[in-house]
């Protein structure tokens, strides 16, 4: 057959009918391309499915110490005299303390700084301010006589008084809270799933934290002498949280 002799329009439409083909057939490989990408599994990471839960349990103990900061200060215009000062009152503050024999017995710290006052119509004053800081344990029972003889023998600021139980204790009780907190978070994932007609397959992460609460005072100790500082005792709280990731 002579191509020369084929009419033009002919072959245009022939070649129209091979691109529809060609894109006919390129439409339905894409169509099955997503067909198949469709029903490809997913991985496991993305089949994961996970229940997050949080349970809490909490332990409570006497306390039976108080930890006490207190600190001894002095402002002079020479930074020699202020610590000199400072220097002789916490002396004292020790020596007393030593004999009273109270437990832990430590410098918190020791610092300097320079500060500065203006009175009414008057010139700027730079002074410079020494403080010393100190910590020790007694027990509850003791604790308000400790205060009164402290400010007596230098301290000239109480800045906490903790009340703690027994380090031995609190380290049990804390076990003890955070099974509690473990159970107490599965126990709570059991109740989900079961009502939803699943069941728990692995754990996948677990988190822990606890916290002791400072105590509530619930009585007054009986006043030794008329000006002993009231301390009030009562109970420390060992909190625990456990927050569970449960696959299920």
């Amino acid at each position: 057959m002579n191509v020369n002799r084929i009419p033009q329009t002919r072959i245009r439409g022939q070649l129209a009918s091979v691109a529809r083909l060609t894109l006919a057939a390129g439409l339905i490989c894409s169509a099955g391309l997503a067909s198949m990408t469709a029903a490809t599994p997913l991985g496991a990471e993305e089949r994961r499915q996970v229940l997050n839960v949080s349970g809490t349990g909490s332990v409570a103990l006497p306390v039976s110490y108080a930890k006490i900061t207190l600190s001894v200060s002095a402002v002079d215009r020479s930074a020699a005299a202020a610590q000199a000062n400072t220097a002789k009152r916490a002396d004292q503050l020790v020596t007393m303390l030593q004999k009273e024999r109270v437990g832990k017995l430590q410098t918190e710290s020791i610092s300097l700084r320079i500060q500065s006052r203006q009175p009414k119509n008057g010139a700027r004053i730079t002074e410079y301010r020494s403080m010393n800081r100190l910590s020790f344990r007694v027990p509850v029972a003791r604790a308000g006589e400790l205060l009164d003889k402290s400010v007596a023998a230098g301290a000239d600021l109480i800045r906490s008084v903790e009340l703690r139980p027994d380090d031995e204790a609190a380290k049990e009780a804390r076990k003890q809270a955070m099974a509690a907190a473990a159970v107490d978070a599965r126990d709570k994932a059991d109740v989900v799933l079961s009502a939803l007609g699943l069941r728990a397959k692995q754990i996948v992460q677990i988190d822990v934290n606890y916290q002791a609460n400072n105590p509530v005072p619930v009585r007054q100790l009986a006043r030794v002498q008329e000006s002993l500082t009231p301390v009030l005792g009562g109970e420390a709280n060992i909190t625990a949280t456990v927050r569970m990731t449960v696959g299920y």
